[in-house]
């Protein structure tokens, strides 16, 4: 999504709820090419920054001036494990978490007092249609099974060999949106069957 296209976005918004939106969950993500750094599509990873990162700065900006003004609002980044760790042959997702995770941080700073938060939420890998299809399809080129190549990948991910449920997500997100987490801002938290601890 364009600069310009987001703006249009919010401007619709602001139409139909006046004020602008009380919660902004930035969730939309580009996993992105797998290359090393001197063979990377440039393309690619222009493409991959405006999704994971421009996109949400933008939103912020355009959203966090009226939930100040009402003195309550809530931003949710929804970014990954590899926004504190490393995967190889993926430099654009690896670095675009790494800057959602700070983004994160910044505006938490920016907030202090205001009633607003801003924290990330960082999954290991999730149970979704793109990622089983993703697995379907190294399955397929490597010869293994469906089953093997779930288990290996989710060995080297998620230590406990489970996938995160997209459920799991939504339900860290609403406790954020929760008065338990008034005083939670700028925490950049793992959802990752241990990955954080390893």
């Amino acid at each position: 999504m364009i600069r310009a296209e987001i703006e249009q976005l919010c401007k619709s918004i602001e139409e139909i709820h006046p004020g602008g939106v009380d919660v902004l969950v930035n969730n939309a993500g580009r996993g992105g090419t797998a290359a090393t750094i001197e063979q990377y599509p440039v393309a690619n990873w222009d493409d991959v920054i405006k999704v994971n990162l421009t996109a949400p700065f933008d939103l912020i900006r355009l959203s966090i001036g009226e939930m100040k003004k009402r003195g309550w609002g809530r931003i949710i980044n929804i970014s990954s494990i590899f926004g504190k760790k490393t995967i190889t042959l993926y430099p654009a997702y690896v670095c675009s978490k790494h800057g959602l995770n700070g983004l994160t941080k910044t505006v938490a700073n920016d907030t202090f007092g205001t009633g607003v938060t801003c924290n990330a939420i960082c999954p290991a890998v999730v149970e979704t249609q793109l990622a089983i299809a993703e697995f379907r399809q190294l399955a397929e080129t490597t010869g293994l099974t469906y089953e093997t190549v779930t288990k290996q990948f989710l060995e080297k991910t998620n230590p406990n060999g489970q996938f995160i449920k997209s459920e799991q997500i939504a339900e860290l997100a609403a406790f954020l949106c929760s008065p338990c987490a008034d005083q939670m801002t700028g925490a950049i938290i793992p959802i990752d069957g241990g990955s954080w601890a390893t």
